[in-house]
């Protein structure tokens, strides 16, 4: 029973981050994203894993620029790089969150054309294998990249 409460517990945790992340509260979502780390414990295989580290991710980028902590960069990386993982074992699930994810490290590094290469692979990407919401949320942080 102890593992399916930490189940339950992280699927409604992660609920939370989506629903904070899309209200850009990101204090918020900070904090959920720190309460969820073994998520890959109790959720394994299943799609929610996928979900969440994309939300975490683009959460830990944005505390990056936001309060310039070296931990949100540390777990954005390292994010970044389980994504990277995923794609390279054949997760095609995940090709257009790598790019997402890669898009938003090259804002951090200042590569601007680099960024907006990701972020219109990344939109391509998600809107050919039909994740609809990526693509919107894809468009939106390239949006908002570019406006800044």
């Amino acid at each position: 029973f102890e593992n399916q409460d930490g189940c339950l517990r992280n699927v409604l945790a992660f609920h939370r981050l989506w629903a904070a992340f899309c209200f850009e509260d990101f204090d918020l979502a900070g904090t959920l994203v720190q309460d969820i780390q073994d998520i890959n414990q109790t959720n394994r295989s299943t799609f929610l894993v996928l979900r969440c580290a994309l939300l975490e991710g683009l959460t830990a980028f944005t505390l990056f620029q936001k309060n310039k902590s070296r931990k949100w960069k540390a777990h954005a990386t390292k994010i970044t790089s389980q994504v990277h993982v995923w794609v390279k074992k054949g997760n095609v699930n995940c090709n257009h969150m790598l790019l997402m994810l890669e898009a938003e490290m090259a804002v951090l590094k200042g590569e601007k054309e680099l960024a907006k290469q990701k972020y219109d692979e990344a939109i391509k990407t998600s809107g050919r294998f039909g994740f609809v919401h990526d693509r919107a949320l894809a468009n939106e942080r390239a949006g908002e990249y570019m406006l800044k």
